[in-house]
């Protein structure tokens, strides 16, 4: 496998306590490393004589992709938590990054600043928990998913194609109603009328898309249908939930889609008490859960039909 492109920095933030477990994630990032799709750093490789604090902070905005390497003895630290984390989430908030929480140990990593953000490896579970057949293929995951962030497609390259039917109309989300218009059909639940596809619209060239932000998805809706509650999605069984027949079309986040046909993200009307937004995610060998989310992140609707 050959690669034109230059090679994407990924910074790896860790605690010294932690250190036999950054090298063996270190050498299963090496065979991406060989064909020039990633170069990763961290501290262990500034020269001698450097100023430590200085070199750290530039390979941190040098780097689209930063991993924290978190354990409790990380989020402990006084320099990996009031420096390379908060930096690391400006640039996160910025967008001029992606942060990712690499979780090595148990420990309280969802009461911090970045609990917010999808973790690596699968739902959180930590590379040193019995889940895993060994280290090694916990770290083989995350290395896979920084493979994936490096080579998603941008969203002009990702839309999908949803199946259309005889039944209600949904105008576009981004043009006049006039301007497109897609059919679906409804499914009943728990005596709610639900739309049994994908809200869609267009982008401003005029492509059919089915990721939306959360301020669009709120206005969306065709008249006389709204954005799902967090409880309606959670009144749902498993049972009704198979019935909508969602699709797992993952997310956009800052123009790149991530997750596809492994995850679904789907928006309710509500924000959390902290003013995040909330919305219904599901793996695609897992059980729906409610969670927060940025509002920027384009996710998918299904609307209901007002009472």
């Amino acid at each position: 496998m050959s690669n034109s492109r230059p090679a994407v920095n990924v910074y790896l933030a860790y605690v010294p306590e932690d250190e036999d477990l950054l090298k063996r994630l270190r050498l299963q990032l090496k065979a991406i490393e060989r064909i020039g799709l990633v170069d990763a750093w961290h501290d262990g490789e500034i020269t001698a004589g450097a100023d430590r604090e200085k070199a750290m902070m530039e390979a941190l905005h040098q780097s689209p992709i930063i991993l924290l390497l978190v354990s409790s003895a990380f989020i402990a630290s006084e320099f990996a938590y009031e420096q390379e984390v908060k930096t690391a989430m400006e640039l996160h908030a910025a967008e001029k990054a992606r942060v990712v929480p690499v979780i090595l140990k148990p420990c309280m990593w969802r009461a911090t600043s970045f609990g917010k953000l999808n973790p690596c490896p699968a739902n959180g579970i930590p590379v040193m928990d019995d889940h895993w057949q060994s280290v090694d293929h916990a770290f083989m995951e995350v290395a896979e998913q920084v493979l994936k962030m490096i080579e998603e497609p941008k969203a002009e390259e990702s839309m999908v194609e949803v199946p259309v039917a005889n039944s209600e109309k949904v105008p576009s989300a981004e043009a006049p109603p006039a301007a497109a218009q897609f059919s679906f059909p409804t499914i009943l639940l728990n005596g709610q009328h639900w739309m049994a596809g994908d809200l869609e619209g267009l982008s401003p060239e005029g492509k059919r898309v089915i990721h939306f932000d959360f301020k669009t998805a709120l206005s969306s809706c065709p008249p006389g249908w709204r954005l799902p509650s967090k409880q309606e999605w959670q009144n749902l069984s498993e049972d009704q939930v198979a019935q909508l027949n969602l699709n797992f079309n993952g997310v956009l986040d800052r123009g790149s889609l991530r997750d596809k046909d492994r995850k679904l993200y789907y928006w309710t009307s509500d924000r959390s008490f902290g003013g995040e937004a909330r919305c219904f995610e599901k793996m695609v060998d897992g059980s729906g859960r409610m969670e927060s989310r940025y509002d920027h992140w384009g996710l998918s609707c299904r609307c209901i039909k007002e009472d």
